[in-house]
């Protein structure tokens, strides 16, 4: 339904799509439905690429009006299929309030790189103790805690 919508309404479906495969009962296999979903949309988009790879770089400007034409229709579909599985991915991840093992992925990449150091006294003696933290600027507190524990 997000591949044949006119430009200016596409986020409606695809607003409707992500509202219906997040807001899930507790009792239908979540796991197995959003496996399905980012599946389906991974499929369609490699079926959108393959018929995208009969265009060659650079060449796509040389040819016909009706060429270019279904050409862009063609990249503006697998943009839309992106732009799905975006925010969907990032629907999900916010809903997600426990501990997790890896981060999630708007902040799975390093920052700019940090040094930190941390002097502590402690409490068997009263001189100061130190030792260097590596981290990024994307780091969470609770991960640099765990780094320190």
């Amino acid at each position: 339904c997000i591949l044949q919508v006119p430009d200016d309404i596409v986020h409606k479906p695809i607003e409707l799509l992500k509202d219906i495969f997040t807001n899930l009962s507790s009792k239908l296999p979540q796991e197995q439905i959003h496996q399905e979903f980012i599946g389906v949309c991974i499929h369609r988009m490699e079926l959108i690429f393959k018929g995208l790879k009969q265009y060659k770089p650079g060449e796509i400007e040389t040819e016909s009006v009706q060429v270019q034409a279904a050409y862009k229709i063609e990249v503006n579909k697998l943009v839309r299929c992106l732009k799905l599985i975006i925010e969907y991915v990032v629907e999900c991840d916010e809903e997600y309030m426990e501990e997790r093992a890896i981060p999630p992925h708007g902040k799975a990449h390093w920052g700019k790189p940090l040094s930190l150091t941390i002097r502590y006294i402690p409490a068997h003696s009263h001189q100061p103790e130190e030792f260097e933290i590596w981290t990024h600027g994307n780091e969470t507190i609770a991960a640099l805690r765990r780094h320190i524990t």
